[in-house]
């Protein structure tokens, strides 16, 4: 069935000089041929079916944490490096936000501060430097990445 075709690529050769030696360099570099394409497709594949993780503390009461100044120690080791590192922050009345910034935009509304203000009040709070803020505590209860 395929004779008549490799007949033609046999005469092809012949005909081109080109072409055999294309055919002896690809021979030759077939082991970086098969290196780099693989690479590209582990790539491709990463890039497109990869996605960021958050991590919550969900049994606080099961997990021991070390609490230095009033912030625990996290070991982000599981984070998939898809991003920048957040502090997920929770309010005393069980208000949680994926970052001190989203805290601070509904702080900000609230109390009619500039949202450099209110981030920097909840940084300070959730960091320990402070013991809350108008009167509400801000805390840590997570890190997580965005993508």
């Amino acid at each position: 069935m395929f004779d008549k075709y490799k007949e033609r690529w046999t005469k092809l050769e012949e005909d081109h000089e080109s072409i055999r030696k294309a055919k002896a360099h690809v021979e030759k570099y077939q082991v970086v041929y098969v290196a780099v394409g693989s690479s590209l497709a582990t790539m491709i594949v990463v890039r497109t079916f990869s996605r960021p993780q958050m991590i919550m503390k969900e049994a606080s009461a099961m997990v021991p944490q070390v609490i230095n100044n009033n912030m625990p120690v996290f070991n982000n080791t599981i984070v998939n490096n898809a991003g920048h590192l957040r502090k997920i922050v929770e309010r005393e009345d069980g208000k949680l936000w994926p970052s001190i910034t989203d805290a601070a935009l509904d702080l900000a509304q609230e109390k009619g501060l500039t949202l450099d203000r209110a981030r920097w009040l909840i940084s300070r709070c959730v960091n320990g430097h402070e013991p809350h803020v108008y009167g509400v505590r801000y805390s840590t209860i997570g890190v997580g990445t965005t993508g």
